[in-house]
């Protein structure tokens, strides 16, 4: 059997794998924007949410930025994430981290000690972030 044709090769999946950017986009809209400078913008709706589902959103909205604007990094690290428009302390930052990476696995960390969601999660959040309440 040619490794072409291998059934086994459909488990296969990228952190890197194909985005639905119109996906990515309804998640953000109406919680994130962004500034014609760069800027992320926290919109009301983003400030109704769960420190869980601000931290996805944060993550999301990096992606989203790093498509958007030319050199911009996908993912931030936790210092970037406690000085973003007091979204919430710094301790609820890292301890919300912290449960993402190792107890729901929703989010990566790179070598830079970068969070970021990998892109074949992002259908898995869809679901997570349109239906869970503060």
């Amino acid at each position: 059997m040619a490794t072409d044709d291998n059934p086994l090769k459909n488990l296969i999946i990228e952190e890197n794998q194909n985005l639905d950017l119109q996906l990515l986009t309804d998640l953000l809209a109406g919680r994130v924007a962004f500034t014609s400078d760069r800027k992320m913008q926290f919109m009301p709706a983003f400030h109704d949410t769960s420190n869980q589902q601000k931290i996805l959103l944060v993550l999301l909205g990096a992606k989203a930025k790093s498509i958007l604007f030319e050199g911009e990094t996908d993912g931030f690290a936790p210092s970037e994430i406690i000085e973003l428009d007091d979204i919430m302390p710094s301790g609820s930052v890292k301890s919300t981290l912290k449960s993402l990476l190792e107890d729901t696995h929703e989010i990566k960390k790179n070598s830079d000690k970068r969070y970021y969601v990998p892109n074949y999660i992002i259908p898995k959040l869809a679901s997570r972030l349109t239906r869970e309440t503060k």
